[in-house]
């Protein structure tokens, strides 16, 4: 597969059905599996081929007592059993490949397709069933298309390549034969789908139990600080209890229709091989005949049985391919230009908000912004001030395009930012948030990660300018030490110094600071001050602040009140409004 997406293809109506898309990442290996459908028929005609070789021992050497002939049974008997172990590791080798490679492109396009996605969509499904997407339900193709699927067209050529051989055998007792087989096969379509519908619950069950495991490992802490641990096993027994009870439904009517199957199959051959002894007894087939016949015969019924048993792995595999796609049809809320505009991620005039009102709640009972107007310019520093909830960190997340808006524009020198090239306008912005993501690696490779391609100097410069080298010499590896997941080895303040440094070295246009150096103490606030305002030298700069001594030099001071700008202006300007809502938090902060 190729490592992009096609996305307008991907999310298109006219998608076909989940089993017609996952055939179509078979494509690329086409040769592949024409390898492995002829190393299928070989293994399976050597098989049907060592019925001749009974019936030669039998016929030819043991009737007729030839000892030639009995050798010439047993060199023909030999060169059968070479090519099925040749071919049989062709078709393991081929397949497993191929379902290594398939599942390779599939996982890359799950996870592709999780990096597209609207923060909305991860805000409304848990993480934990996305991961079993991209894990469990792979996995589960994997096996198959790794096992099961050669395994189910090898019994069906050994079941149809033997019903050829039994015709040609004894046509009566094939007649036979073959009034038995839909009584066989007719249990799989009454059965069948229902131990579907139980494999899919079944699946779904797993997903919620990985789901609500990953919750409590990420809130570990708070669960044994409020000693809720009681209270979480007794969620997961039930979690537990649920799958148990699907899934002791699906192995019932599993095994049920196993061993009707297998009890159907036997006992019809059963009964031909009493009508094949009487043939005998008549003279009508001889005894190496009948034994050849009562072979093929037992092949065929452990091909129908093998086949009744694997309809299980299918009908689970289809539960996990309709779940794949499923989440590969889900479309990002994010609206997407037909034809975007490039920006150079230069912007010489400002950026307007124009009577913006926005929701997160579909219905839009709630406005987070409510027909706002503001205007930033390029070079200055904005402050966005007012209580939780007022929609400042909305207004960051708009900037960046994560949501669209209900109501209103926002433009970039006049152009509206539906219209600008999603990856060109995030470009533009680095986001600093209150609290940073540290991720599970090494200092450098955190800090790097803003620019990937910058060099080791560059890395270093940048730790040294946010401050962080101080903290990064006591590391037992310096700037190389593994950190550990989500940064533990961190306090808060170096968590923020690490987070500056990566905005450093991704020298963004536009600064995005989300409450920087509100959790952190005076000693750490200052130093991450400091780092701060290495950062914002000489670029645009938005803050939002709750302690007002950090925003007291911004250029414009924007106040939010239940989503609507109250007041703006400089720090002198809004202080002089003594009953205003600024000047009573300048109070209450300044005395």
């Amino acid at each position: 597969m190729t490592d992009a997406i096609d996305y307008k293809e991907m999310i298109s109506p006219k998608n076909p059905s989940s089993l017609k898309r996952l055939a179509g990442y078979f494509k690329p290996y086409r040769l592949m599996l024409l390898g492995v459908f002829i190393a299928l028929s070989i293994t399976s005609a050597s098989i049907l081929m060592i019925s001749q070789a009974i019936r030669m021992f039998i016929d030819l050497g043991i009737a007729k007592q030839d000892i030639h002939e009995l050798d010439e049974a047993l060199i023909f008997l030999g060169i059968t059993i070479v090519v099925l172990a040749l071919f049989t590791f062709c078709r393991f080798f081929l397949i497993t490949l191929v379902g290594e490679r398939v599942i390779t492109d599939l996982r890359r396009d799950i996870f592709k397709h999780i990096l597209i996605l609207s923060p909305d969509y991860f805000e409304k499904n848990k993480s934990g069933e996305l991961l079993s997407r991209l894990t469990a339900d792979t996995t589960l193709l994997l096996t198959l298309i790794g096992s099961s699927f050669s395994f189910t067209i090898r019994n069906l050529i050994m079941l149809l390549g033997g019903i050829v051989v039994l015709v040609g055998t004894s046509s009566k007792l094939s007649l036979m034969l073959l009034f038995i087989i839909p009584a066989v096969i007719s249990p799989l379509f009454f059965l069948g789908k229902k131990l579907r519908v139980y494999s899919r619950n079944s699946q779904d069950r797993v997903a919620e139990i990985s789901a609500r495991a990953e919750q409590s490992m990420n809130a570990l802490k708070i669960v044994q600080a409020y000693r809720r641990e009681e209270y979480e096993m007794s969620k997961f027994n039930y979690l537990l209890n649920e799958q148990l009870r699907t899934a002791f439904n699906r192995i019932l009517l599993r095994g049920l229709l196993t061993a009707i199957i297998i009890a159907l199959a036997f006992g019809g051959v059963g009964f031909v091989l009493w009508m094949g002894a009487h043939k005998v007894v008549e003279g009508s087939i001889s005894p190496g005949e009948l034994s050849a016949f009562v072979y093929v015969a037992v092949v065929c019924a452990g091909a129908v049985a093998a086949l009744s048993d694997v309809l299980g792995d299918w009908q689970k595999a289809v539960g996990a391919t309709e779940r794949i796609f499923e989440f590969l049809s889900s479309k990002p809320s994010t609206k997407h230009s037909d034809a975007p505009i490039t920006f150079s991620g230069e912007f010489k005039e400002k950026i307007e908000f124009k009577d913006v009102s926005f929701s997160y709640d579909k219905l839009k009972k709630r406005k987070i912004l409510n027909n706002i107007n503001l205007e930033i310019i390029p070079g200055q520093m904005t402050a966005l001030v007012g209580k939780s909830g007022a929609g400042k960190t909305t207004i960051f997340m708009l900037l960046e395009r994560f949501y669209n808006l209900d109501s209103g524009k926002i433009l970039f020198d006049g152009k509206s930012i539906d219209s600008i090239n999603m990856s060109d306008l995030r470009a533009m912005f680095t986001y600093v948030p209150q609290e940073p993501y540290v991720f599970a690696t090494s200092v450098y490779e955190n800090i790097a990660y803003g620019n990937p391609s910058a060099s080791r100097e560059k890395v270093i410069n940048a730790a040294e300018q946010a401050g962080c080298m101080e903290f990064i010499e006591k590391l037992p590896e310096g700037i190389d030490t593994y950190l550990g997941d989500k940064g533990m080895k961190l306090s808060g303040g170096q968590k923020q110094r690490l987070a500056i440094a990566r905005a450093i070295l991704n020298d963004p246009k536009i600064l995005l600071l989300d409450e920087a150096t509100s959790s952190l103490d005076s000693e750490n606030e200052d130093l991450v001050q400091k780092a701060l305002n290495n950062l914002m030298r000489g670029r645009t700069t938005i803050v939002i602040a709750h302690r007002l001594s950090t925003v007291k030099n911004a250029d414009q001071i924007i106040v939010l009140e239940n989503g609507a700008v109250i007041q703006r202006g400089t720090h002198e300007e809004l202080i002089k409004q003594k009953t205003s809502t600024y000047a009573r938090l300048a109070k209450l902060q300044f005395g």
